[in-house]
């Protein structure tokens, strides 16, 4: 009997792989989330363009 308790080298190994990966999920769902925030932005950005500005109208080009 060994009687040191606790984690051997593999446990803890496979601890510090699931902890990295735990990490990487959230740093990824967070990345999406601002993503779909920058997205949203971009749109109200653009429709409060599209209402400022007069219309174009892009006819023959001059020279």
């Amino acid at each position: 009997m060994d009687g040191t308790g606790g984690l051997g080298g593999l446990g803890m190994m496979v601890l510090a792989y699931a902890a990295i990966w735990v990490i990487l999920l959230v740093f990824v769902l967070r990345a999406f989330a601002h993503l779909g925030s920058v997205r949203r932005e971009i749109e109200e950005l653009r429709r409060v363009i599209d209402e400022r500005l007069p219309e174009r109208d892009d006819g023959p080009a001059r020279s």
